[in-house]
Formats: C-alpha cells, structure tokens, sequence
C-alpha cells in the first residue's frame, strides 16, 4: 500500500507529521508517483490504481489541510476516469492551482490508441469536486503520451507528450493560455 508522508521544516531539521493513504489501492498502484499542493488541498496519482476491474487504469486522491498545519489523513475524493480502461495511467502527472485540479491520463485511447487527456475538475465552495472538461490538442491523432507531464501558473498551461513505453516519437509540449 503506497503513503504518503507529510513534513514540517524547522530551519535544518524535517520532521515527519503524518502519513497520507489512499482510501482504496491495489499492491503496486505506485500511490504519491505524482503530487501537488495548493492551499489547504493536495492532489496525489496512483497511475497503476485498478479501476473497476481495469489493471493499470489509474486514479487520484484529494486531501484537505485541517487547522492550520495538519493534513487530514482521510482522503475527501477520490478522482477516477470518466470511462476507465486497462492501462490508461490516470494520474501519472497531476497539478492543483487553487480550485482547479488536473490529471493526466496520457494512454486513454481518446481519438486513437494511446492519444491521452488531461482532465479537468473544479473543487466547489462547499469542498466537493466536479469533472469540468478533458483537454486534448488539435492534432491529438498524431499524438501519443499527451498528459504524461503537466503544470500550471495562473492561465497557462504546458502538457507533455511523450510516449517512453512504446518509443513513439520525438514527443512534444504543448502550451495553452
């Protein structure tokens, strides 16, 4: 079972505050492969996560700051794709900036084998999550791995796109604004 472990800094010495689970997981589901943190949230992948009967399907784990220091060790969402298949990766990359939360799925086979997605999900004011919208570039036939990197600053955005299981191409990065 992966965790997660939350610090503290003291100047030069880390502590160890607590450790984050992911509410369901499989032996090997690589919980915590990719993090991110944005005010009293923090978003965790488990790309290898068994989904629904599909190896490899991938999903995402929300969590909440309680107080002012403290992690709540209780996951609040757990974010799984929207038509989850056998090695789609969900949650290889993942970022958070304020509300806005985004998850790579980089082998969903959305216009051809292995195109891959990034999804998007807004968390509420009364804290819950809902799905927004998938982002997919023009040219996502010709494509595979896209979402196998993401990140974010204010509007814009940068996806990586590359394949290094099957060697497919020379990827790409492609920015939105």
């Amino acid at each position: 079972m992966g965790r997660l472990k939350a610090a503290r800094n003291f100047t030069t010495l880390l502590i160890i505050i607590g450790a984050i689970l992911l509410l369901t997981t499989c032996e090997n589901a690589i919980f915590g492969a990719t993090v991110g943190i944005s005010g009293g949230y923090m978003i965790a992948g488990a790309p290898w996560q068994t989904v629904n009967e599909f190896a490899l399907a991938g999903t995402a784990g929300l969590y909440t700051r309680t107080g002012t220091a403290d992690w709540n060790s209780a996951q609040i969402q757990e974010l799984k794709p929207t038509n989850p298949n056998t090695e789609d990766w969900f949650g290889i990359s993942t970022t958070i900036d304020g509300k806005f939360i985004l998850v790579g799925a980089p082998y969903i086979d959305t216009f051809g084998t292995n195109n891959g997605t990034v999804y998007m999900y807004e968390i509420n004011d009364s804290g819950t999550v809902s799905y927004r919208d998938t982002i997919t570039p023009s040219d996502i036939t010709s494509i595979q791995g896209f979402g196998f990197d993401i990140a974010v600053d204010g509007n814009s955005l940068i996806v990586g796109a590359t394949d290094p299981i099957s060697g497919g191409g020379p990827g790409a990065a492609y920015i939105f604004d």
